[in-house]
């Protein structure tokens, strides 16, 4: 947020310190801005940067027309409700976006960039360039890589809602059936995770979440069982032990 109150162009895009802009990138977002001057988001496609050098194109929402990737772009909030799509390193905005819906929530430790381009969404229509603009490093000792115990991205999702509802701003609603899903899979993605790194009451806590978003699906079930036990064993313990 330091930066968006320094920056004073007209656009601003955005680059963590371990990733990479390709060559033409701002280029060509400038160049279609000034072509289409109703607009004022413009992304593109991304590549993941693995430890070993290698690449990996990341062709989500492929649906080109020569120029734009169609199916990403427009009104995307809907979309947006299932998946987080644009990934800010591709990302280039005017600066009357910032001044609209403000900058990134500084409280969330993760999930920060899904919050902000929800909110861009759910005012401005975007464009998702149909090239290859940036390459987002993997590597262990990111801030990504590193476990939470809040659920950060199922949080801002359910403020999303709460706040600005499940329809795009030409009353398009999002399919709650597939809704409910991304939901349930955010939950139990959390407590899957948290299972396995020996967290039984933050996974256990996150598959009750699962169940309420109606997953019911028999994993489901049997790892709510075994981290409900988890707990209930070593608090079991605790007592026997004093403690």
């Amino acid at each position: 947020n330091r930066g968006l109150a320094a920056a004073q162009g007209e656009y601003i895009a955005f680059l963590d310190a371990d990733d990479l802009w390709l060559p033409g990138k701002l280029a060509a977002q400038l160049e279609y801005l000034a072509r289409h001057r109703e607009l004022k988001v413009v992304y593109g496609r991304w590549e993941r940067w693995l430890p070993d050098g290698s690449v990996v194109p990341v062709d989500d929402y492929a649906s080109s027309d020569g120029e734009i990737d169609t199916a990403a772009s427009g009104w995307i909030y809907t979309g947006m409700l299932l998946d987080s799509m644009i990934h800010s390193i591709t990302a280039m905005v005017h600066r009357e976006v910032i001044d609209a819906v403000g900058g990134f929530d500084e409280s969330l430790r993760t999930g920060e960039d899904y919050d902000f381009w929800l909110r861009v969404t759910r005012r401005f229509r975007v464009a998702k360039l149909a090239r290859t603009l940036a390459r987002y490093r993997i590597h262990p000792h990111s801030a990504t890589a590193a476990e939470q115990r809040e659920n950060n991205e199922y949080r801002v999702l359910v403020r999303a809602l709460q706040q600005y509802g499940d329809s795009d701003a030409e009353g398009r609603r999002v399919d709650r059936r597939q809704l409910e899903r991304r939901l349930a899979r955010l939950c139990f993605g959390h407590g899957y995770r948290h299972y396995w790194r020996g967290d039984a009451r933050v996974a256990y806590e996150s598959f009750r979440l699962a169940l309420r978003h109606f997953d019911f699906r028999p994993r489901t079930l049997a790892y709510c069982i075994g981290a409900g036990a988890r707990c209930a064993g070593r608090k079991l313990s605790s007592i026997l032990s004093g403690g």
